[in-house]
């Protein structure tokens, strides 16, 4: 689930980026206000509608809560994967982690990795060694969470502040070793730094503790209730307990207000689990809505507009899409009307576990029951495909993902079992709309998420044609969107990569008059800044974004720069230290202190941060 590399992620990495067609130092920002496809004066910052919890919010109990009167359904449910989703390190269980004897890995760009347990303290390590043997540093981090059931692996949280950040060091289950976390290359990656948004904490947490008026931040603790519960399924409970309590006036509704998915209707039953198991070439919030908003008896389109780019059923393994993109696509699903779902073959309160073949097997047979043949292939050549005659096996076997060390089972139930892998899908930027008529989607909302996700597109590819096509889009908004954030946001963006700093400038002050925590706004600002020298805007900019998030290494080495280029050498100097104090291992912070040292006349200090440098350099080369 890689994202293309953003030009707005860093902007420690600013002055790297080669500038997109049309940009150049000579494309001065004039003073625009964002494009409207209304006439008449920009409304108001104060008028936009900003986030707020749903109404139901104090309504949930906790599992806990449900197991009181559903205690066979609470203990089969602790067998299934979802109920261990995400837990405090101490806590984590199963205890599948090696912390005895494994416990270090090198990674092929020469870093080493490790992780140690001190009692309910666990630790993740970067180690980088010189020719010699000897510790060039060694940075460790605590965890405080664990994400995953262990099923196939289990990564790390740390939190600081009310931000949640990924270890890159993960445990994978079915080759018993740790190793670098999903989506981390070895030669260069975010280390402890890459944080995790609101979409990826509400698929692995139960309940969460957002802050109101910000993304991808929490109040303390950040968690509710960790693990994935009864309610992420069946809605808030306290309504339903009202309903079933000896109290017949505290009833307050005519029929029991809890969800039952199995009595919904397929899109919504299928939304239910849609929520977290369909993640698409990319999802789109709806305008003042966030991840934790979803509720069983919802369309997911209510919350998300979802993209996908298509499947294939030729039989190729390389390009993984996800379990629903693939089912969509089978003949199972084809050939039901649109009846075989999820819950068709899962049980969401249990694991089959070491039944698992019989359990499918029985499965298969309720759809394939005479007069058709069970299976086309006759025994004897079943069982010379797999000795159990197991449906799965030989029809949704399982190949290798995009994740390391792990293999994902192939829903698309081919007729005849994959014989070798064809190459990937060409990338592309065509994605269509997942389930539009479903949902009761308006086509505003179809035309603000389509102009969102090319902007996008845009962003990643550095694109000037698809930040053409995005804004051709974004403009045909109506009156009503001049102070939806993504939407200013996301024009801003294609702005940017399609070389107009003016109106780029102009939404991103607007989001700010309306947000000013917005980091995307401050990021982007600070990139027109340096990218026109205006040296000392930058470094306010760069101020802005250290206030949110002081973990950064990027920043404090891209304020040094700026500051330096300013003559305010001391603070300079103060950041770049605290930068290399975040990330060690970065040599180019070490050739600015040597120069700087150098610059004020302190040649030991210089000395030592230019053979820092190229022993960081000599270790990563081996």
């Amino acid at each position: 689930m890689r994202k293309p590399k953003s030009h707005l992620r860093m902007l420690g990495l600013a002055l790297l980026l080669p500038f997109v067609a049309g940009c150049s130092l000579e494309n001065e920002p004039q003073e625009k206000t964002p494009r409207d496809s209304s006439a008449g004066r920009p409304p108001k910052a104060e008028a936009v509608v900003t986030w707020t919890a749903p109404l139901d919010a104090d309504d949930f109990v906790g599992t806990q809560a449900c197991a009181k009167c559903h205690q066979d359904i609470s203990d089969t449910y602790r067998t299934h994967a979802m109920s261990i989703s995400a837990a405090p390190v101490a806590a984590a269980l199963p205890r599948i982690e090696d912390y005895e004897t494994r416990v270090a890995f090198t990674s092929t760009a020469g870093l080493e990795y490790g992780v140690s347990r001190d009692g309910d303290h666990v630790r993740h390590h970067e180690k980088l060694f010189d020719s010699n043997g000897g510790v060039v540093y060694d940075q460790s981090v605590e965890m405080q969470y664990a994400f995953g059931s262990g099923v196939h692996g289990r990564s790390y949280i740390h939190e600081k502040s009310g931000l949640l950040f990924m270890s890159p060091v993960t445990w994978y289950t079915a080759k018993h070793r740790w190793d670098l976390s999903p989506g981390y290359r070895p030669e260069k990656h975010p280390r402890f730094g890459r944080r995790l948004s609101d979409d990826c904490i509400a698929c692995h947490v139960g309940r969460v503790n957002p802050v109101v008026d910000r993304q991808h931040r929490f109040q303390a603790p950040p968690f509710i209730e960790h693990a994935i519960g009864c309610e992420r399924c069946h809605g808030p409970g306290r309504q339903h307990i009202a309903f079933h309590s000896s109290d017949v006036a505290g009833h307050g509704a005519s029929t029991d207000p809890i969800v039952n998915p199995g009595s919904l209707p397929t899109a919504l039953r299928e939304s239910v689990c849609n929520q977290c198991h369909i993640q698409g070439a990319g999802r789109v919030l709806r305008a003042n809505r966030r991840p934790f908003d979803f509720r069983p008896g919802m369309h997911i389109n209510e919350i998300w507009t979802t993209f996908v780019t298509g499947t294939r059923d030729d039989g190729a393994t390389a390009e993984i899409l996800s379990q629903v993109e693939q089912m969509r696509s089978s003949r199972c699903y084809i050939g039901s009307e649109g009846q075989l779902g999820c819950t068709s073959c899962h049980d969401p309160h249990s694991s089959p576990g070491e039944n698992r073949i019989e359990f499918y097997r029985t499965v298969c047979m309720n759809c394939h029951t005479a007069p058709q043949p069970e299976c086309s292939l006759p025994q004897p050549a079943r069982l010379q495909v797999t000795v159990e005659d197991s449906c799965i096996d030989c029809h949704m076997p399982r190949f290798p993902s995009n994740v390391p060390h792990t293999a994902n089972t192939d829903h698309r139930v081919l007729r005849q079992p994959v014989t070798k892998p064809l190459p990937p899908l060409a990338k592309s930027s065509s994605v269509t709309v997942f389930d539009p008529e479903e949902g009761d989607v308006p086509e505003t909302e179809l035309l603000r998420a389509s102009g969102i996700m090319r902007a996008r597109q845009a962003d990643g590819s550095g694109s000037p044609v698809l930040a053409s096509e995005a804004l051709a889009l974004l403009v045909q908004l109506p009156r009503g969107h001049e102070n939806d954030l993504s939407v200013l946001d996301s024009t801003a963006s294609a702005c940017l990569v399609a070389g107009d700093y003016g109106y780029a400038m102009a939404c991103w002050e607007r989001v700010l008059a309306i947000q000013p925590e917005h980091e995307a706004a401050l990021r982007g600002l600070g990139v027109i800044a340096i990218r026109t020298k205006k040296n000392s805007a930058a470094v306010e900019y760069v101020d802005r974004l250290i206030q949110i998030n002081a973990w950064d290494s990027d920043l404090f080495g891209q304020r040094a720069r700026l500051l330096g280029e300013l003559g305010r050498l001391d603070a300079a100097i103060a950041d770049a230290h605290r930068s290399i104090e975040l990330n060690p291992g970065e040599s180019t912070v070490h050739d600015w202190l040597n120069a700087a040292y150098l610059s004020q006349g302190d040649t030991e200090k210089s000395k030592y941060h230019a053979a820092q440098a190229k022993r960081i350099r000599a270790a990563r080369r081996n």
